[in-house]
């Protein structure tokens, strides 16, 4: 957060609230997997965001690993038939270390992605209670999942729900920086979906019986660089291969336990009859 840029546009009290919300925040380590820092973290924005006239509700959904999470819903007083939708999450990808400012900057777990784009939500809610009695829409709704950074189950279902009843849905996480400091406005992004590619070939001695042998891994990798080039720049689609793990069948089925093989010459003599891709499409038509 840049104090020289942002402090010339709003009140010196908003800025300094939302710095020290955003410090506050930054304090709290919420991995997406600590369930505890998650709930302080729904707790802290609760607090924050109820003296603006949003009712607060910490629900609590099962994620992947059977745990409850919190889910955090803010509500104006206006929002039963249809709402405004204000989007954020709690989670960040690595475990908190302590804020630090230096030199009008804060450096902190999730300054920026996404306890920055919280801050800057209350900071706005501020700002807009002071202009005027009635300035904050009553029908504005604020829902804050907690394991958006892993791609979890609760963000996709929560987002889904909520956002089938709303007018217009905000996502507050921060745009990219322009020149000068100011950020962007994000209006949409591309779809997403996931592809995995499986392929299986014929093991065979690399050695003695080089040419029987059909290699999945080369095949799978062929497919990958091909598949890749149909990336487009500007408007096009994106195709991108995550990962792609091959060798023969045990080393594939069984990677937790043959993950040991990875750097040595073991069974490097094997023609690979097993190959897994995984990857991404991110596309703006179908």
């Amino acid at each position: 957060m840049d104090h020289e840029v942002t402090e010339e546009r709003v009140p010196g009290s908003v800025f300094d609230d939302s710095v020290d919300l955003l410090t506050r925040l930054c304090a709290i380590s919420s991995a997406s997997d600590d369930l505890d820092g998650l709930e302080c973290m729904a707790a802290a924005l609760s607090q924050a965001v109820e003296p603006f006239g949003l009712v607060s509700e910490v629900r609590r959904e099962a994620g992947l690993d059977g745990r409850f999470y919190p889910v955090l819903v803010a509500r104006g007083p206006e929002t039963a038939d249809g709402y405004t939708l204000a989007l954020g999450h709690l989670d960040t990808v690595l475990p908190g270390v302590p804020p630090e400012p230096s030199n009008g900057r804060l450096a902190g777990t999730g300054a920026l992605d996404m306890k920055g784009g919280l801050a800057a939500f209350v900071g706005a809610l501020d700002l807009l209670a002071r202009t005027g009695p009635d300035a904050i829409p009553r029908d504005l709704a604020f829902v804050g999942v907690p394991d958006e950074e892993v791609g979890g189950p609760i963000s996709e279902q929560v987002v889904r729900t909520w956002g089938d009843n709303a007018r217009t849905v905000l996502v507050l996480e921060p745009g990219a920086l322009r020149p000068g400091g100011a950020e962007t406005i994000v209006t949409g992004r591309r779809g997403l979906t996931v592809w995995r590619l499986e392929s299986r070939g014929r093991a065979a001695h690399s050695g003695l019986a080089y040419w029987q042998g059909r290699s999945a891994l080369a095949a799978a990798a062929t497919w990958c660089g091909a598949v890749q080039r149909m990336s487009e720049k500007g408007a096009g689609p994106i195709v991108n291969v995550g990962r792609i793990v091959g060798g023969d069948s045990e080393f594939v089925q069984d990677l937790g336990e043959e993950h040991h093989f990875v750097g040595t010459s073991q069974r490097l003599n094997v023609i690979p009859d097993r190959c897994i891709a995984e990857g991404e499409v991110r596309f703006l038509d179908t």
